[in-house]
């Protein structure tokens, strides 16, 4: 019986290409669970920023502004998303907070996952990373 010994330039493209789609897994997973918190439409993100600004120069005046013309998205939402402007700029900000403190747990998960990837020397350690990963991913959901 022969036994063949691969070359060190194999295992290492082999080692690679995991690496790469492991790496196309973890930010897959990413994005589901990002989803549950985010509309995913082109430019949405820009909405989000601009409402979170938009509440933030809204609350801090005081009394509240009545002229709603400097802020067009709380305008827009007042008897649709809350009865009031400053309940639907109080709106915009809670929700902001929530993905704050959402957004960078992900991102804490997604970006070990993939330095642990990056430097694994083993597909047994890419599974590994793998797995803590969707288990991060299952306490945060």
């Amino acid at each position: 019986m022969r036994t063949l010994r691969r070359s060190g330039e194999s295992l290492a493209a082999e080692l690679a290409a995991a690496r790469a789609n492991a790496i196309e897994a973890v930010n897959a997973a990413a994005r589901t669970v990002r989803l549950r918190f985010v509309t995913d439409i082109p430019g949405q993100e820009m909405i989000y920023s601009e409402k979170r600004s938009e509440a933030a120069a809204f609350v801090s005046i005081t009394p509240s502004p009545i002229d709603l013309t400097p802020y067009p998205f709380i305008a827009a939402e007042v008897g649709i998303t809350a009865p009031s402007a400053y309940e639907v700029a109080q709106l915009y900000l809670n929700l902001a907070a929530q993905w704050i403190e959402a957004g960078s747990a992900l991102e804490a998960i997604r970006l070990g996952a993939v330095q642990s990837i990056e430097t694994a020397t083993t597909q047994s350690q890419i599974d590994a990373a793998l797995a803590l990963m969707a288990s991060q991913l299952e306490a945060l959901a």
